[in-house]
């Protein structure tokens, strides 16, 4: 081979390279979602299976809390943590023992935000959730709250 069609070979191997680089998609900016939030409604998701849900949601630098009672006659709040991102607006995550955040599927999901309200839509099922912004989770909520319980232990999220 000659120098030149060496050089040529480089040349165009380079330039791949460096538009495969360039035109690689670039993560959004994720949806600011910090704050606590109340659950205010399940679109039916909760009345058609005549349970009584109350969740508080905490969202902070990539943690999340949950306080979540399912049952009215149960009394008792569970407690979960563990870390998520937003990436445009899809919420992703995994519990602190490492269960995906999004129900069975874990596909996360997409977010609305209307003021102070949050609708979290599951990727999955299409399900909604709605959720109005708090000052803080009350405090004989958080203090009673079961400590962090493996997820598949429990009542599953609602979230």
């Amino acid at each position: 081979m000659n120098m030149k069609r060496i050089l040529y070979i480089l040349a165009v191997a380079f330039s791949c390279m460096a538009l495969s680089v360039s035109c690689q998609t670039k993560e959004e900016p994720g949806t600011d979602i910090s704050g606590v939030w109340h659950l205010v409604d399940t679109e039916g998701l909760i009345l058609d299976q005549e349970l009584d849900v109350d969740v508080y949601a905490v969202f902070n630098s990539g943690n999340f809390e949950l306080y979540q009672r399912v049952g009215e006659s149960a009394g008792r709040y569970w407690y979960y943590s563990g870390t998520y991102s937003t990436s445009g607006n899809v919420l992703t995550g995994r519990y602190s023992d490492g269960t995906r955040l999004g129900g069975v599927s874990g596909e996360g999901y997409s977010i609305s935000l209307d003021g102070s309200t949050l609708f979290l839509t599951s990727v999955f099922s299409g399900e909604v959730s709605e959720y109005e912004l708090v000052e803080e989770v009350p405090s004989e909520i958080a203090d009673s709250a079961v400590p962090p319980v493996k997820s598949a232990d429990a009542p599953a999220p609602v979230l």
